[in-house]
């Protein structure tokens, strides 16, 4: 979990909006100009609400600029 805080409190003044892909996946789409607190501070609780949980962390670029444009959350589930 600590990593993860780490990653949302590194992008946390770029995030522009937040979607719910499934049950698993979050897309953190960010940018250099525009910032959403409350959907940083929805984010932050969410995941101290899952503190045990573990998560791949990956990216999908701009095309046009290369830089990120998405941070992507992916929930990995527990083998049972």
């Amino acid at each position: 979990m600590e990593d993860i805080s780490r990653v949302i409190d590194v992008i946390k003044d770029n995030v522009k909006n937040l979607e719910v892909e499934s049950s698993t996946k979050l897309k953190i789409e960010i940018s250099s100009q525009e910032s959403n607190e409350e959907l940083v501070q929805k984010l932050q609780e969410f995941i101290e609400k899952g503190k045990t949980r573990t998560y791949n962390v990956g990216a999908e670029y701009d095309e046009t600029t290369g830089l990120v444009k998405y941070i992507i959350l992916t929930i990995v589930e527990e083998k049972r």
